[in-house]
């Protein structure tokens, strides 16, 4: 469905850039055939083939019953590709740390778990900063990474404040900036060949 749904958008988006009719554009979307066995939506839905500026060789109908297993065909193909690559989220518990994903910005924001809706499936009621309750799918609700400061302090003081220092060091004088990721971790280049650069 939601692929329709994008098809339908960059079908009316040309429509819009090439000043065409957008209901002409929406017929011959329709009128195109689904795949090579089977016919278009609307002649699936009618029951013969519409009348647009496209042309096409015409087809002999296919039997209902045929193209009810093509449709069924299709949608376990899509449904075995789909869930090939899911995998079931993690449950969240009340009071947890998360981040939720702003549907007008696709940024995420931090948020907070209040409980776990029963009545609907993998939906959450999660409580903003601000204080507002929203509800939100699980796909759209992200645990909150821990912070890397504390790893960070505990690796630091284990470390020996005056290293030793090695045959080869570079000079002290010269100093590089420090690059951090954006969860404030160091980055180290490798060091290959004897170059310090890239």
């Amino acid at each position: 469905m939601e692929s329709q749904v994008k098809t339908t958008k960059k079908t009316l988006k040309k429509a819009k850039e090439t000043s065409t009719d957008p209901h002409i554009a929406l017929m011959c979307l329709r009128s195109t055939p689904i795949d090579s066995k089977l016919q278009s939506p609307a002649e699936l839905l009618l029951g013969r083939a519409i009348q647009d500026n496209l042309t096409r060789r015409i087809q002999r109908s296919n039997n209902s019953d045929d193209v009810i297993d093509r449709l069924q065909y299709r949608q376990e193909q899509q449904r075995y590709y789909h869930d090939r690559s899911c995998k079931p989220l993690a449950n969240l518990l009340p009071g947890q740390h998360v981040r939720i994903q702003d549907p007008t910005t696709y940024q995420w924001k931090p948020a907070v778990v209040k409980e776990k809706l029963e009545d609907l499936p993998r939906s959450y009621k999660v409580t903003t900063p601000p204080g507002r309750e929203l509800r939100r799918n699980r796909q759209h609700v992200r645990e909150a990474p821990t912070s890397s400061n504390d790893e960070l302090s505990s690796y630091s003081s284990s470390m020996p404040s005056n290293p030793t220092a090695g045959p080869n060091e570079t000079n002290q004088g010269q100093t590089k900036p420090q690059v951090t990721t954006r969860s404030g971790r160091s980055v180290k280049p490798p060091d290959r060949y004897g170059f310090t650069g890239h």
